[in-house]
C-alpha cells in the first residue's frame, strides 16, 4: 500500500513536470515567432519608401503567415511612425507583437522593438 502510495506520487509529480515543461515549450515557440514577426515587419518599414511610412497593424498566424483577422491569428502586430521624433528630421518606428493567450498563459507575452530613420 504504501510503495503504490509512493508510486503514485512519483507519477503525479512527472505528469506535472511535463505539462510545465510543453507549456515552456509552447511559450518559448510563441517568443521565436513573435520576435521574427517584429523583425520582419522593421525591416520591412525601413525599406519602404520614406514618404509612405504610415502607421498600422496585421495579424499572423502561428508561422508568421499574414490573416485577415484576429480568428485564427496566433500574433497581433501594430506599428507607430513618430514623425521629428526624437529630433527634427528624424521619424521613429515603433513595432509591436503580441501573442494570442493560449496554454496556461495569465498574461500576453508582448515584445516590442524601436528604431530611427532620416529621409
Amino acid at each position: 500500500m504504501v510503495v503504490a502510495l509512493m508510486l503514485m506520487t512519483g507519477v503525479l509529480a512527472v505528469a506535472g513536470a511535463m505539462s510545465t515543461s510543453v507549456i515552456g515549450s509552447k511559450n518559448s515557440r510563441d517568443i521565436v515567432h513573435l520576435t521574427s514577426g517584429i523583425r520582419q515587419k522593421m525591416e520591412e518599414l525601413k525599406s519602404s519608401d520614406y514618404d509612405s511610412i504610415a502607421n498600422g497593424s496585421d495579424y499572423l498566424d502561428v508561422d508568421g503567415v499574414p490573416q485577415s483577422s484576429s480568428t485564427d491569428a496566433g500574433f497581433s502586430r501594430t506599428w507607430t511612425v513618430t514623425a521629428d521624433s526624437p529630433s527634427t528630421g528624424m521619424t521613429e518606428i515603433t513595432v509591436s507583437a503580441t501573442v494570442v493567450l493560449t496554454y496556461g498563459q495569465t498574461q500576453p507575452i508582448t515584445f516590442t522593438a524601436r528604431t530611427y530613420r532620416a529621409p
